[in-house]
């Protein structure tokens, strides 16, 4: 049995007129999808040191207008808040107080000639890498240019033979033992209102931060839970107020801080953290990290460590 010829269609394809578009031949014949751009190149970084055009390189010459703006705002505000409200930062008196450790690198890793007075310095780390050991030594030096030192010992660890081999003057070193950090903030807020009022350079550690505990702590039962962040909220209502004490004098403040394990550390971040919250990174002007490198030997003998400071 022979077909006869297949007759197509001419009818628009359902599918087609239900969705709005032409029949498939048309829509094939449509216009080409345009090509997505290329690419634009990355610019190659420059090498360090290199000198690159920037238009903030040097500063802008002032005009007469901006000068007229500014007399007329410091006029304002010394008329209505005194003369000691406002001033021209050029005419700021901004030099740091330091004095020299005795490290050479350490000086010139702080940036300044040596370590500074009138701002809060935190020095962090784990167990045994020399944290205690380099705030005795750094009074020990500070006494010997005149400072007077003032030692909180939070951790209760402080011996005479020990710190006396590090060259410590004990006679002349103040020590409390305070119970709690609410305790030891009263104490540095006291003896910082004192130390100033000398105008003389002064030097006050606190030894730890992490080791002592909070007056909320004392008084629970050892069945009840801790309050959550308490030290953290401590630090943030109070590090305001005792550093701003600091302003104006030749006080320099160290805190002593401890590292603790995070408990759901991701593999991309670091494991460890300084209690007290993010407060105590924000205040602190200068954060030393301590971490243990290698072993010093003398023979068999482990005589001391080295330790890296960051």
């Amino acid at each position: 049995m022979t077909r006869g010829p297949v007759r197509r269609s001419t009818r628009t394809p359902i599918r087609s007129r239900r969705l709005g578009r032409p029949p498939e031949s048309t829509f094939r014949a449509s216009a080409p999808v345009p090509a997505s751009p290329q690419r634009v190149a990355k610019q190659p970084v420059p090498p360090v040191g290199a000198e690159t055009p920037h238009i903030l390189r040097t500063p802008v010459e002032p005009t007469p207008d901006q000068r007229k703006k500014v007399d007329a705002l410091l006029a304002a505000i010394r008329k209505e808040h005194g003369n000691e409200a406002i001033s021209r930062l050029g005419d700021y008196e901004s030099v740091v107080g330091t004095f020299a450790t005795g490290i050479p690198s350490l000086d010139a890793a702080i940036g300044i000639g040596g370590f500074p007075l009138a701002k809060l310095v935190q020095f962090t780390g784990a167990e045994s890498v020399g944290k205690s050991t380099m705030t005795n030594y750094l009074a020990a030096v500070a006494q010997h240019h005149g400072i007077t030192v003032y030692f909180l010992d939070g951790e209760m660890s402080e011996e005479r033979s020990r710190v006396e081999s590090i060259g410590v003057n004990t006679e002349l070193l103040s020590i409390s033992e305070p119970e709690t950090l609410e305790q030891a903030f009263q104490y540095m807020d006291t003896g910082i209102a004192k130390l100033r009022m000398f105008s003389t350079p002064s030097l006050i550690i606190l030894d730890s931060v992490a080791a002592l505990p909070m007056r909320v702590d004392l008084e629970r039962p050892y069945d009840q839970e801790g309050r959550r962040a308490a030290r953290a909220s401590f630090l943030s209502a109070n590090l305001g107020k005792l550093v701003h004490g600091l302003k104006g004098s030749k006080v320099g403040l160290i805190f002593v801080n401890q590292l603790r394990e995070k408990a759901n550390a991701m593999p991309f971040e670091k494991p460890t953290y300084s209690p007290g919250g993010r407060a105590l990174r924000h205040w602190c002007h200068l954060s030393i990290e301590f971490k243990r490198m290698q072993q010093i030997k003398q023979g068999p003998n482990v005589v001391g460590i080295a330790s890296r400071l960051r």
